[in-house]
């Protein structure tokens, strides 16, 4: 059963398309009908079946006119011998002709047919079919509809017996009756629902009034919490009553809600206090014939938390009862288990149909549903469910599964975000799976062992390349609202409800929706005027749209949304520019989804609901008049597609009764110098960005956004307000940044300013400097950047600039005044880093990876690299360094190869033998193994392999001394793995063996396993400062980084720890370890790919900063390494990145921090145009300087030819005691020093200690004379 299911993440699964199904087609075809129903059907696809001909004799007083009709097939097996209603009865479907047959489908008897029902009723179509007929036990009947005349459509079968709609008794609970009954009638109901279960035998129903029941019977003596509503016969129960109704038909569910919750002392909603609830708010055991049903209830509270009780929170099906569950019309919330938070079956099928199953959690399998068997979903929306530590946030199950008319989304787990299945087959059509999250970065929407899978009309992110085709979509839903009111994903409070120009309207599979309405009631089947079909109907029908809801487009005389077509004129007011043709007004949605720039001008005041900026870059010049926003949870809603988009005002006032949000990267709103906006909050998400150089008047919180000043543009840009005084709404998701471009020394003028009214707290941000390179500062030039009223708090993270001439550096400062304070930029003059020209050794091929050391012990560093596999093992290559002479470096010899498995890709070198050489291991991701090299100290290698388990694919590696309690300085092997199980590190502890020639070789016992997210890289480093090693884990699929402490014998303390997110989309792919700032701790850097940016998380002597900072790069960032270049004592980085013209240089990037604030500054590129990927450091020359090494393409025009590309540093030493600059330590410099005793000025700090005092001097005294 699934509860002993192993994770094991081995992709076998194939992808196929689904046939297009016509379920009912025909007689072997038939679809199993049910008692109450309804059984929805739609014969517009259909073909009309050969035989038999229906009997018109037999209709009494009526004619089926079958007329080769399109018919559909039902099969239903009489519970009991009784007499049985069948019935049309919809008031939205067509004119039906129904027949009856006994018998099997080789021999078809005909006992009953209707064309037009005698019984008339407002609640049904003008003509609809009805037969009422005896029936025999256990014996199967078959039910065909076609139309009269021909005629086809949508409809529904409801068949009900004598004895009730179930067959048997009929049994009411009201909790507000004023005294128990005997539950006959709604006057006389029982006032719990236990007195109904306890009286009610297979085929009866219950049906329980509004109100909230609490279970209170204990299933086990004096466990208080082990009450639960207990089902132990083959039963109906439905909820959704006012207490007055005769028929199923009568209720109205959505305004009459029938509450069972687990929540037994009322305690839930005075804080997440739900240890005392219920295991399971219903449960079931011992059914072993008939059905169950649910249906029609909410159901909350459940906490199956315990291992004596460890599945199913909202619903458990014990794996006593064997018959199928059909759960219908139910919200499944909030409940919580170990399995299976909101339903756990053993071991039966299950059937879910317009059910919501959101913020439901499993600690390890299961958040919403865990399912031994088969599941069939139709028309049900899965969301903001979660598994903490295990897989399926939405769903896990074991048996075949089928999705239909349904959203899956923002569910989360460890892995499997969306669906984790080990069954046979999964069949999704006219579903939305999207927006799912795995934070060990594997498969978020998918995960299927050995499974079959195809999908058709639906919208999957990342979608297979396999599912292309068919209807399928990878394109953004556009939900009307996927972060709620809160701004948070997978909070509860989002609507995924299709927004307008959602590319899921009218692009589904009617031959697929079995339901006339959908998850709201709305009728299916609507068109949109304004969207192009792109779904399936082949008789030019309006088409459904995919998911659980069905859009219904505003008319012109109905508040909604009003669509920006553009098509008559530039302004606003003009009526044809919008669709429907009418402009927004003040209850009113303002869309834009055209993918270009669009200037318009206003021509009066005016007011909206709300904009929503799908596509677009929207500029509106109200041309002196005034906007309002007027909703007040959400008025600003910017793109749901990939490409960012932006909103801009200009000449005009805008005013919001709500707070102001701006989401998603690279998303921006624009307010130009003549414009002033006014709200109580702006906030400034994700990535985001507020582009100011007029007037915002507002409390701004900067949770992951950028503050870009003026744009491009210089201005004087003012906030009436606060910055980041108020507590942040969430974590953010992207460090805060500031931007300031700098062309000249006067403030507003000649470089940006902001100025702030209230308080600015700058703790934690990004302050970027973009200085132009038309102009160069001088020695000591101040740049007052900003200033504020209520003065300036916090230092910033991170200081970046780039433009200044590479002598040049820049440091931050906060100046406190009387009154408020002001944040100022100080240029300062330094030494530049300097790289001479490419020595170059051709390659044969291109390296996977690349190490530097000295493997011979002559000539100082070499270099090794894991060399791709053409048709033959792959290799190992050394270059062996020929070191200098005369002075001049003699480059490397002819490379030796050595030969590994079939791919030899990540490649780590360390001391594996005990012998002070320098040995390699290296993974072969398709062989399921490292190889050992080990170095005799002649660069002469010896090889083992090392068996990390089939299948699961090695792709990174670290060798440190991870078992330092074995007695020696061994260094031992950690092994991430993509496909292990679980997704992970394996940690390998070392001990030498001793080989009958008397040669020690490494020899390697597996220590423990420990999931993470999918390992990109691993770097080794005491993160804890304990002087054990800890592990630093990157991954890209993850979009994270994990750190694991490491306990000094081979295994992690905290092997349950969570990684920290990167800045959506970041991609990483490289990191490096390094000390950025003065406090001696390492920090770390990873290379982002996806946000052309380095992410840097500051190490603190426990862990690692979250969130990051960030600074910005080039874009398609590659490989890092970092070293100190110019020797002034601080950690400098070379990446290799692409440059404003799409070309590929080795940007090198210089620290000076000189405090805790990161000060970073972009100089001069080198191998601009050689196409330089991977990149490592060494001091080839031996000269004191690290130069760097990089793989680069001697002939990226005429093809490729690889090389490897030393770049010689000819950086001046730096000589920090020379506090003047004049290349002499003398007098001047003394009488500088003792000027600014006691004060913090960078230049004169010489062990940046952040204070110039005796320290300082002594280091002075000791450098006397020329540097």
């Amino acid at each position: 059963m699934i509860r002993t299911i192993s994770i094991l993440c081995v992709c076998l699964f194939s992808i196929v398309s689904i046939a297009k199904a016509q379920y009912g087609d025909e007689c072997a075809d038939a679809v199993t009908a049910t008692l109450s129903g309804p059984n929805y059907f739609d014969t517009s696809s259909m073909n009309p079946s050969n035989e038999p001909d229906p009997d018109d004799s037999m209709c009494y007083g009526t004619y089926l006119n079958w007329n080769n009709s399109p018919d559909m097939w039902f099969v239903f097996t009489a519970l009991a011998d009784d007499t049985y209603n069948f019935s049309t009865c919809n008031l939205d479907g067509y004119d039906t002709s129904m027949v009856l047959y006994k018998g099997d489908c080789t021999g078809l008897i005909q006992i009953a047919c209707n064309g037009d029902s005698p019984n008339s009723s407002n609640d049904c179509q003008p003509y609809y079919s009805e037969i009422e007929f005896g029936l025999i036990a256990e014996t199967d009947y078959y039910v065909r509809i076609g139309g009269f005349g021909g005629g086809y459509g949508f409809g529904e079968l409801t068949i009900t017996s004598a004895g009730g709609s179930g067959g048997g008794e009929i049994w009411h609970v009201d909790t507000d009756i004023l005294a128990s009954g005997d539950g006959t009638s709604w006057g006389t109901a029982f006032e719990t629902i236990e007195e109904a279960l306890t009286v009610a035998v297979d085929d009866d129903e219950i049906w329980i009034a509004e109100g909230q029941y609490i279970p209170t019977e204990e299933q086990t003596s004096g466990d208080s919490r082990s009450v639960s509503f207990l089902i132990r016969q083959a039963i109906s129960i439905y909820g959704g009553f006012d207490g007055t109704e005769l028929t199923l038909e009568d209720r109205d569910v959505s305004s009459h809600h029938t509450i069972l919750t687990g929540d037994i002392y009322g305690d839930d909603n005075s804080g997440d206090n739900i240890s005392e609830n219920a295991y399971h708010v219903i449960s079931s055991m011992n059914v072993i014939t008939g059905s169950i049903i649910i249906d029609g209830l909410w159901i909350y509270g459940g906490n199956a938390n315990v291992a004596a009780e460890p599945l199913g929170g909202g619903i458990f099906i014990d794996d006593s009862t064997t018959v199928p569950i059909n759960v219908s019309l139910c919200k499944i919330r909030d409940n919580n288990a170990i399995n299976g938070g909101g339903i756990a079956v053993e071991n039966t099928s299950l059937s879910l149909l317009k059910a919501k199953i959101k913020l439901n959690n499993a600690s390890l399998y299961g958040g919403g549903l865990y399912i031994n068997g088969d599941l069939e979903i139709d028309s049900c929306l899965i969301t903001a469910n979660k598994s903490t530590l295990g897989e399926g946030g939405g769903i896990i199950t074991s048996g075949d599964l089928s999705i239909l008319n349904t959203t899956i989304s923002q569910n989360s787990s460890r892995t499997a975000g969306g669906i984790s299945t080990y069954g046979p087959s999964v069949n999704v059509e006219n579903s939305i799976i999207w927006g799912n999250n795995s934070t060990y970065g594997s498969s978020a929407q998918f995960h299927g062992s050995y499974a079959t899978i195809g999908a058709r009309y639906s919208c999957i992110e990342d979608l297979p390349d396999e599912l292309s085709g068919n209807g399928n979509i990878s394109l953004n839903p556009h939900f009307a609202n996927p972060y709620g009111a809160d701004g948070v994903a997978g909070s509860g409070d989002e609507n995924y409800r299709l927004f307008q120009g959602s590319p899921c309207i009218d692009a589904g599979d009617n031959t697929v929706v079995t339901t006339s309405r959908d998850l709201d009631g709305v009728l299916r089947f609507i068109d949109d005027p304004y969207t192009v079909d792109t779904g399936n109907d082949l008789d030019g029908n309006a088409i459904a749209d995919m998911g659980p809801f069905e859009l219904v487009p505003a008319d012109v005389a109905q508040d909604g949304v009003r669509i920006w077509s553009g098509l008559n004129s530039d302004q606003f007011q003009d009526p044809d520019n919008w669709l429907p043709i009418d402009v927004p007004g003040e209850f009113d949605i303002a869309l834009f989804n055209l993918d270009t720039v669009y200037e318009i001008f206003a021509v009066e005041d005016f007011a909206i609901d709300k904009f929503d900026v799908s596509l677009g870059n929207i500029r509106i010049d109200l041309d002196g008049h005034s906007f309002q926003f007027r909703d007040t949870i959400n008025p600003l809603q910017f793109s749901q597609s990939t490409r960012s988009s932006s909103l801009g005002f200009k000449n005009g006032f805008v005013y919001s009764q709500g707070d102001i949000k701006i989401t998603g990267e690279d998303n921006k709103l624009i307010i130009n110098s003549d414009a002033s906006m006014y709200a109580e909050k702006l906030i400034i998400n994700d990535g985001a960005i507020l582009d100011i150089s007029g007037e915002v008047t507002a409390n701004v919180i900067n949770s992951g956004g950028i503050i870009d000043i003026g744009g491009a543009q210089i201005t004087n840009a003012y906030l009436g307000g606060s910055l980041n005084e108020t507590d942040q709404l969430e974590d953010p998701l992207l460090p805060s940044e500031i931007i300031f471009d700098i062309e000249g020394l006067v403030a507003g003028i000649s470089h940006d300013f902001l100025s702030v009214s209230g308080s600015i707290d700058l703790t934690g941000m990004t302050i970027n400097l973009r200085y132009s390179d038309t102009w160069t500062p001088t020695d000591g030039d101040v740049f007052n950047l900003a200033d504020s009223g209520a003065g300036i708090s916090g230092l910033p993270q991170i200081l970046t600039y780039s433009g200044l001439p590479s002598e040049y550096v820049c440091h931050w400062e906060n100046i406190p005044a009387a009154r408020g304070g002001s944040g100022e930029a100080t240029v300062t003059t330094t030494g530049p880093i300097i790289f001479g020209s490419a020595n170059t050794t051709a390659l044969n091929a291109t390296p996977n990876d690349i190490v530097v050391a000295d493997f011979d012990g002559v000539n100082g560093p070499d270099i090794a690299m894991s060399m791709p596999s053409f048709g033959s093992p792959a290799t190992v290559d050394i270059l062996l360094n020929n070191g200098t002479s005369g002075g001049v470096w003699l480059g490397f010899a002819a490379p030796i190869s050595i030969s590994t498995g079939t791919t030899a890709e990540d490649l780590e070198v360390g001391n594996l033998n005990d012998d002070n050489a320098p040995d390699l291991a290296v993974t072969n991701y398709d062989d399921d193994t490292v190889t050992i090299l080990t170095n005799d100290g002649s660069a002469s290698f010896s090889t083992t392999t090392l068996s990390v388990g089939t299948g699961n694919k090695p792709i990174s590696l670290a060798i440190g001394d991870f078992n330092n309690d074995d007695g020696n300085l061994l260094s031992d092997l950690a092994v991430g793995c993509e496909s292990s199980s679980p997704v992970g590190v394996q940690m390998y502890t070392n001990s030498l063996v001793v080989t009958a020639d008397g040669r020690s070789v490494p020899s390697f016992t597996l220590a423990s396993t420990w999931g993470s997210p999918i390992p990109t890289s691993i770097d080794p480093t005491d993160v804890s400062d304990n002087k054990d090693l800890d592990l630093i884990i990157l991954s890209g699929p993850g979009n994270s980084v994990t750190v694991k402490r490491g306990d000094g014998s081979g295994n992690t303390i905290d092997f349950m720890a969570m990684p920290f997110g990167l800045p959506g989309g970041s991609n990483p792919v490289a990191a490096s370890v390094a000390l950025l700032n003065t406090d001696s701790y390492e920090d770390y850097i990873t290379v982002n790919n996806g946000g052309s940016s380095l992410s840097i998380l500051a190490g603190d002597g426990s862990t690692l900063s979250s969130p990051s900072s960030v600074t910005s790069i080039g874009d398609d960032p590659l490989s890092i390494d970092a070293t100190d270049f110019d020797n002034d004592g601080d950690t400098d980085f070379v990446v290799s990145e692409l440059d404003e013209f799409d070309v590929r240089q080795l940007a090198i990037v210089r620290n000076d921090s000189a405090s805790s604030v990161v000060t970073l500054g972009i100089g001069d590129p080198i191998a601009n145009g050689s196409e330089p990927s991977l990149v490592a450091i060494g001091d080839f020359d031996e000269d004191g300087l690290t130069d760097i090494i990089s793989i680069i393409d001697l002939g990226p025009i005429v093809g490729p030819l690889p090389a490897a590309g030393v770049y010689l540093n000819e950086t001046a030493l730096a000589c920090a005691s020379d506090v003047n600059g004049t290349g002499v330590v003398d007098v001047d410099d003394l009488l500088a020093l003792i000027a600014g005793w006691g004060g913090a000025d960078p230049t004169l700090d010489i062990d940046g200690s952040g204070i110039v005092d005796v320290d300082d001097l002594l280091i002075l005294i000791g450098a006397w004379g020329p540097c």
